[in-house]
């Protein structure tokens, strides 16, 4: 081990979280222990392990460099991917570079707790409870619209998060994700057990959607993709945009009924 030499440097202070030395107890057990190494955590900018969990916010493409080496430095798979967390306005300004900068990168969260409290947004006070500005989610609305389009453009899932609320107002949450599915998130990123049979009836495509799918589909057999649309399903003109969300509808339709099967036969 060096001693002596060049001084390690980094570029921002947030970069020191995890590079705390590692020292060798000298004095603890006996001669045939084995080495006894203690990692000071105490080291890191604040003095705390917690640090690392502060890390975990990636706000720019540096932070997210920063990642991949560290993953590289581990030898991980590079099938393991990455979902990831949005919940800051640096993060949001930042998304579409901190997507490039990391191939492992297959889905995006809109975290819309800690968006709300770094922007200074009331909504997320205990006490609103009642009343007309409860449930708005203006102060969302950049964050969400943000989240969607990075995921869409660079084909990644999107995944709305829940307004905090009582564990037993499941009436509000069933409002919330029927909203994030009606803006064109693929789901619904929650912290409690009792809403997961909501979540799944909400995002999985009903019978009327996949009856009104079925019927757009069957519309367009056997005709002309370059024609200009002219047939009706339900007495409404049907353009090459419904016909994209019926095929959607039923693909999803399709891989919900096949992740079932698998289960069954788990």
């Amino acid at each position: 081990m060096k001693h002596r030499g060049e001084p390690l440097r980094f570029r921002r202070m947030d970069h020191l979280i995890g590079h705390t030395p590692i020292v060798k107890l000298q004095n603890v057990g006996h001669k045939d222990m084995a080495e006894v190494w203690v990692k000071l955590e105490g080291q890191n900018p604040a003095g705390s392990i917690k640090d690392r969990t502060a890390l975990g916010m990636i706000e720019d493409a540096e932070d997210m460099v920063y990642v991949e080496r560290t993953f590289d430095a581990m030898r991980a798979p590079d099938g393991l991917g990455l979902i990831l967390l949005i919940e800051t306005p640096a993060g949001v300004l930042n998304l579409q570079d901190i997507v490039k900068a990391s191939p492992r990168t297959n889905g995006l969260i809109a975290g819309g707790l800690d968006y709300a409290m770094t922007t200074h947004s009331l909504s997320i006070l205990l006490m609103a409870k009642s009343g007309a500005a409860s449930r708005l989610d203006n102060d969302l609305l950049f964050m969400r619209q943000k989240v969607l389009a990075v995921a869409r453009a660079c084909d990644l899932s999107a995944i709305d998060a829940m307004r905090p609320g009582e564990l037993t107002a499941l009436s509000p949450f069933r409002a919330d994700a029927e909203y994030s599915r009606w803006l064109g998130f693929d789901g619904l990123d929650f912290y409690h057990p009792a809403y997961i049979d909501i979540a799944n009836e909400v995002f999985t495509p009903s019978d009327e959607e996949l009856d009104w799918a079925n019927k757009v589909l069957a519309s367009n057999q056997g005709t002309n993709s370059a024609e200009a649309a002219s047939r009706k399903v339900d007495g409404r003109v049907i353009l090459p945009q419904h016909r994209a969300i019926a095929r959607r509808l039923r693909d999803l339709a399709d891989e919900i009924v096949k992740g079932q099967a698998r289960e069954i036969q788990r």
